[in-house]
């Protein structure tokens, strides 16, 4: 990688062999996953083909996922696209639940999640922020679950803040064009609605979807949140 420049596809390092995985779609074409990344074991691929196909950008964040440390208490992984820095990273996000007791409409036992949406706005430096999501994956009709939120400042043309954020322009670079978006982004889920949920629960899957895990962003969500920004934000030619 160039240090402080973009990442560029000749510098980025050896790939990892795959291993294998089940229950699992692969995060470039989202057929059923065979395999993942045996370095992170996060990314899901169907083939050799398509993990190289994603190696570009899955490998701009394999090793940190890797690395990362989740800290004592109750936190979510998220993602921060810094505007002024190369790379975006993960960062933990604070977050509290209570027990449902079976009268407002979740069901008894159910640990619904509330994102400290404060801690992020203390992140960006706002007092309030725009926000998004989308809860498909981009280019199909699969549902997310949960949905993948974007929280970002609200820019006004007429308040001089033209900074395009480097960190998405590195990780939607593919040799010919870049992805300019303004202002910081930071990514994270937010739990599934309940009444998602086509028929009564049972007690395994209210644990299931209770997993505080659940709501921390994998390295198959990252390439999803990649391919959303190739698709829906302004694409320019590499000068």
């Amino acid at each position: 990688m160039s240090a402080g420049g973009p990442w560029e596809l000749g510098d980025v390092p050896p790939m990892p062999p795959l291993e294998a995985a089940s229950n699992q779609f692969c995060c470039v074409c989202d057929n059923p996953a065979a395999h993942r990344c045996g370095q992170c074991k996060s990314g899901h691929y169907c083939s050799t083909a398509c993990q190289v196909n994603d190696w570009p950008t899955h490998a701009i964040l394999c090793k940190d996922f890797l690395r990362l440390e989740r800290p004592e208490g109750n936190f979510q992984r998220a993602l921060f696209f810094p505007q002024r820095e190369p790379l975006p990273r993960f960062i933990w996000i604070p977050y509290s639940f209570r027990v449902a007791d079976g009268e407002d409409g979740y069901p008894r036992g159910f640990k619904e999640l509330s994102t400290d949406l404060k801690a992020v706005r203390e992140l960006l430096g706002l007092t309030s922020m725009d926000s998004g999501d989308f809860g498909h994956i981009p280019g199909t009709h699969r549902e997310l679950h949960p949905s993948i939120y974007f929280f970002c400042k609200n820019i006004d043309k007429d308040d001089g803040y033209f900074y395009y954020n480097q960190s998405i322009a590195t990780s939607t670079n593919d040799g010919a064009t870049i992805t300019q978006v303004l202002g910081d982004r930071v990514v994270l889920l937010l739990q599934s609605m309940w009444a998602r949920l086509k028929e009564e629960p049972t007690e395994e899957t209210i644990e299931r979807l209770s997993d505080p895990r659940n709501v921390d962003i994998t390295m198959d969500d990252f390439r999803t949140v990649i391919n959303f920004f190739r698709t829906n934000e302004s694409r320019v030619p590499i000068s």
